[in-house]
């Protein structure tokens, strides 16, 4: 199991956003028919100036929300279950939070408000997401993900 400590909070975050974004709006130009949640995010590099320019907007993100974001961590449980698209088993609550960040926001009927935190703790959460908003993304020529931020 992962522990907060192996990458920081912002890097965490930042890396399970990018993952769920990748994973849910990639497309396979080569191969129309394939099951787009078959990606495999992980395996595939993200374009360095796309990952940075999203974590610096993800970090603007948590400072403006801080209040609300350490009652999450106050909240927050790691996931453990069955394992999911990414192979995983285990997330921390910030990995947890940047899954969740990426769905809510771009409306994916899942998210903050169905992790059974208390109501106005998920609607606080959800609505700064969708004030966060989503990236285009798609998969360069030299097989990178890239983002429009």
């Amino acid at each position: 199991m992962k522990t907060d400590t192996d990458l920081s909070i912002l890097d965490q975050v930042t890396t399970a956003y990018l993952e769920c974004a990748a994973w849910c709006e990639l497309e396979y130009p080569d191969e129309p028919d394939k099951d787009p949640g078959g990606f495999d995010a992980i395996g595939v590099p993200v374009d360095s100036s796309s990952y940075y320019a999203i974590q610096e907007r993800i970090k603007d993100h948590l400072a403006g929300y801080l209040e609300t974001v350490i009652e999450y961590a106050n909240t927050a449980r790691p996931w453990s279950g069955p394992v999911d698209s990414f192979g995983a088993t285990d997330y921390t609550i910030w990995e947890c939070y940047g899954h969740d960040l990426y769905y809510t926001s771009a409306g994916h009927g899942t998210g903050f408000w169905d992790r059974g935190y208390p109501d106005a703790l998920a609607d606080a959460l959800s609505d700064q997401a969708r004030a966060f908003g989503t990236f285009p993304c798609w998969l360069s020529a030299d097989g990178k993900v890239v983002f429009d931020v």
